[in-house]
């Protein structure tokens, strides 16, 4: 007979193999908790902001906190420098009727950068040969511009096209002058001044009322955004609180303006300026 240990060897064995087994059971259930708390805990603690951030990682491989700077970046960036008054003024070319001309003729701007013409409107100014430049040749606007190539233009027509133009007919011929320049000089800074205030009495002929005056204004505004260039008003610098030309800037004949008044223009321009 064999001994009796010999009958009890396997048992023991196998009994521990099951204890084994349970134990690595257990290891893996809390395994699997751990992993399943660290998920919702990381889900909890994300907000959308950071979950889009963990997306752009795993498309770009940009980690957060680059996102986060270049956000910050963007948000700290400093506008374009100012030039000076006198560097600002000598960048623009002022483009008119004989409002403008006043600029010239008062030894504000030089003649050579004054595009301008007495009695013109913005209607004729499209087909019209007026611009002088030193090479002794006579140019349509549109012309002129292409061989200067201005850095910024102020446009100031208007006053001669609102007494016999329809509302509908003058926008569209503003319009087209807007096209014309922006294709002879794209990359000049294109401004469109509003169209300036008339004095009380002149006002009497309703043709030029103030109120009409502002109201084309706005319409003028809203083509400017719809050209994507600028608007500028510096209408209320010239105002009086009649809502007409203040006395002050008047030449005498209600319609044209004196030096103060172009004084008090180029101070508005200088101290509004447009730059990119």
């Amino acid at each position: 007979m064999a001994p009796l240990s010999q009958n009890h060897q396997h048992p023991p064995a196998q009994t521990k193999q099951k204890r084994s087994g349970g134990h690595i059971q257990a290891k893996r259930f809390g395994i699997s908790f751990l992993i399943s708390f660290v998920l919702v805990s990381g889900i909890y603690w994300l907000n959308w902001d950071r979950l889009s951030d963990w997306v752009v990682l795993m498309l770009t491989g940009r980690n957060v906190s680059s996102i986060e700077e270049e956000r910050s970046q963007i948000a700290l960036q400093e506008p374009p420098e100012l030039p000076t008054e006198e560097e600002y003024l000598k960048e623009t070319y002022f483009i008119g009727d004989s409002r403008t001309n006043g600029l010239a003729g008062y030894d504000f701007i030089p003649t050579n950068r004054v595009f301008a013409e007495d009695g013109l409107s913005h209607e004729t100014a499209l087909t019209k040969a007026f611009v002088k430049l030193p090479d002794g040749n006579t140019y349509t606007l549109a012309q002129a511009v292409a061989k200067t190539q201005p850095k910024r233009m102020i446009v100031a027509f208007g006053i001669n096209g609102i007494a016999y133009l329809s509302e509908s007919e003058f926008m569209r011929a503003y319009g087209e002058l807007i096209d014309q320049l922006k294709e002879a000089s794209p990359d000049s800074i294109l401004i469109i001044q509003a169209i300036l205030p008339v004095s009380e009495s002149f006002a009497m002929d309703t043709r030029y009322s103030n109120t009409k005056i502002d109201q084309y204004n706005q319409e003028l505004k809203d083509l400017a955004d719809e050209k994507d260039v600028y608007f500028l008003d510096p209408s209320s610098v010239l105002k009086g609180s009649n809502n007409a030309l203040n006395p002050l800037y008047d030449s005498g004949d209600g319609l044209h303006f004196g030096r103060a008044a172009y004084s008090a223009l180029l101070n508005y321009f200088c101290t509004h300026m447009i730059v990119e």
